[in-house]
């Protein structure tokens, strides 16, 4: 039996196992203006860690996306969901290169093998220390924006944070360079390295009331995706490492409050501002 034949009879083995759990996921590819469409749909199998496996097919219609979800895994809804999104940014991030665009994917919306339907939040649940109305949220709004219009690496923090809870599989590196941003913000002199750079990371542990372990469980579980490789995160781990992303930014602008300094409004361009020449 040639290679081909033998892939051709594996392929078949796998799509004809059972797979009794459906779900059906929509969303859109933006820029949605565009009306990207691929056709035929596009299928993949998705062999699972735990032996279980799930088949996909993607469709992709005016900038539309439907996503059916054969599957004999038992993960829920939102688990699933972070699969789904990955296999459809796949297809998003090809087509942008060979256009050379930028797109960008929402999975909005599931129906699940129960029959619940689901409207996916953009907010990553079990995070928030105060709501967004109350007078601390606003103290931490009005700290964050003052602070983001006078430093580069808070800017740059709060970009990786939301990329963080956008990519799933980038969550933990996303979180470890904001907080390396946040780190910069206290180092003493030029130079980021030897004793000045371990220096700066106790300065920025002590004011911001992370643990050293904390730091060290996300540089590890960062590391991977900073070199390239692959890493599953798990809902748990994208929590924690998000929590403390969070507690670096907010507790250095909470720590440093410069939100009611007058003419804190007038904002010089920073370096990172100023346009090509």
């Amino acid at each position: 039996m040639s290679a081909e034949e033998q892939s051709e009879e594996k392929l078949a083995a796998l799509k004809a196992v059972d797979r009794p759990h459906t779900f059906v996921f929509t969303g859109h590819v933006y820029p949605e203006r565009y009306q990207w469409t691929m056709q035929p749909p596009y299928e993949v199998i998705i062999l699972h860690h735990d032996d279980t496996s799930s088949w996909l097919k993607i469709s992709l219609t005016m900038s539309q996306v439907i996503v059916t979800v054969r599957t004999n895994s038992v993960e829920d809804a939102l688990e699933m969901k972070n699969r789904v999104t990955r296999s459809v940014r796949n297809l998003a991030d090809s087509l942008g290169f060979v256009t050379a665009a930028a797109l960008d994917v929402e999975i909005i919306s599931c129906i699940s093998p129960d029959g619940g339907h689901y409207v996916f939040n953009t907010a990553f649940d079990g995070l928030l220390d105060h709501d967004a109305g109350t007078p601390e949220g606003l103290l931490v709004f009005n700290e964050l924006i003052a602070h983001a219009n006078r430093s580069g690496y808070i800017r740059m923090a709060l970009a990786d944070l939301r990329n963080a809870i956008r990519e799933p599989l980038d969550t933990c590196v996303n979180c470890y360079r904001a907080v390396e941003s946040i780190r910069h913000e206290y180092l003493e002199g030029k130079a980021d390295i030897g004793s000045a750079r371990k220096a700066s990371w106790k300065r920025m542990r002590d004011a911001v009331g992370l643990a050293e372990e904390d730091l060290r469980w996300l540089e590890e579980r960062a590391t991977p995706r900073r070199h390239g490789r692959a890493i599953d995160v798990t809902g748990d781990e994208r929590r924690k490492a998000l929590r403390i992303a969070r507690k670096a930014i907010q507790e250095h602008c909470l720590a440093n409050r410069i939100s009611a300094v007058p003419e804190n409004d007038v904002v010089a361009e920073a370096a990172d501002d100023a346009p090509d020449t």
